[in-house]
């Protein structure tokens, strides 16, 4: 789904994860994997900037749905007994 919007705070980047809030409820959850602002793709978008965005998710978006960007990063820690 090819969606437009303005990002309102922070920065959007391509192929982040995203949840879909309608009424102040997280109703689902997708992720972006394209961005275009007017005729030229982008990596990502700053806070203030309208821009189009490809949406895959199972549900559909609706005008004045909030998309919530996020990332999930692991760490590994390595841990050494010692006798």
């Amino acid at each position: 789904m090819t969606i437009g919007g303005r990002v309102e705070n922070g920065k959007v980047k391509k192929d982040v994860l995203v949840r879909v809030k309608r009424g102040g409820e997280v109703i689902g959850e997708g992720k972006i994997t394209h961005l275009k602002v007017g005729q030229q793709d982008m990596k990502e978008v700053p806070e203030g900037t309208e821009c189009g965005m490809r949406f895959e998710g199972k549900l559909k978006i609706e005008i004045s749905d909030v998309l919530e960007a996020y990332s999930v990063e692991s760490k590994f820690r390595k841990i050494v007994f010692e006798k």
